[in-house]
Parts: C-alpha cells; structure tokens; sequence
C-alpha cells in the first residue's frame, strides 16, 4: 500500500510536469498560426454557422411561448364573453 504522503504528491508532481513541459504550453496552429489563412476562415465561419443555428431555436423556443401566451389570452377572453352572456 503507498503511504499518503506519497498519494498527495503525485498529483502535484504531474502539475509540475505539466507546467515545465514547454510543449504542453504551445497554443494549436489555429490559435497561433495565420489570421488570414483559410484553416481560420473556416473555423470562424462554423462558429458563426454554430451560433445562427442556436439563435434560430432560442427564437423558435420564445415564438412557441408567445403563441402560447396569446392562446390562453384568446381562450380567456372568449371564456369571458361566455359568462357575460349567460349572465344577461
């Protein structure tokens, strides 16, 4: 069995391995390479193609609400109308 010094030691060796290996720190080609090369063009038009897709159904979600909202209305209102003519 390993001691528990030893346990609460592996984990601080591997975050010191992680900080003094130079390779592990490098950014990806996409982050550090060319702005204007087309790896980055794309990248940028999925990432807007990604958020147009989010936004269409973040919009579908508040316009079935707001269906819902004038459904309940118009239900009420005609439920109203009802009472006021059985009350005459």
């Amino acid at each position: 069995m390993i001691p528990r010094t030893h346990l609460q030691t592996i984990p601080a060796g591997l975050l010191m391995a992680a900080l003094l290996w130079p390779g592990s720190l490098a950014a990806c080609t996409i982050c550090y390479g060319d702005p204007e090369s087309p790896l980055s063009r794309g990248l940028t038009l999925g990432i807007s193609v990604l958020l147009g897709m989010v936004g269409m159904v973040l919009a579908g979600v508040v316009a079935f609400f707001v269906y819902l909202a004038r459904k309940a209305a118009s239900v009420r209102a005609d439920e109203s109308d009802v009472l006021k003519t059985k009350q005459v």
